[in-house]
């Protein structure tokens, strides 16, 4: 699958949800400056709007363990321009990213 992906984001992108177990809405949300000097793990700290009686936002810390492929995925598109990690100035659009998947089978 990953070796059908042409857009190197794109591949990093999937190389990064395959190599860590991570949801995709972690992976959109990850900006450069979460990758840290040590690399070997990502800390994003994620604010969750909940509904209960009334709206409730609570802090939800997650350590994400990389491999060296994931490493070296990411390292490809550091210097894209924009603060996204995966996308730049912009975010992956959805619809791209199933596209993809769906191209793929």
């Amino acid at each position: 699958f990953i070796e059908q992906i042409e857009d190197k984001t794109l591949k990093a992108y999937f190389t990064f949800l395959f190599g860590t177990s991570a949801r995709r809405s972690e992976g959109l949300a990850l900006l450069k400056s979460d990758i840290r000097e040590s690399k070997d793990h990502i800390t994003k700290s994620i604010n969750i709007l909940r509904m209960y009686s009334t709206l409730k936002e609570r802090s939800s810390n997650r350590v994400i363990e990389q491999n060296t492929k994931t490493l070296d995925s990411i390292n490809t598109i550091m210097d894209i321009e924009g603060d996204y990690l995966f996308g730049g100035v912009e975010i992956i659009c959805i619809s791209t990213i199933q596209r993809t998947l769906t191209k793929s089978k």
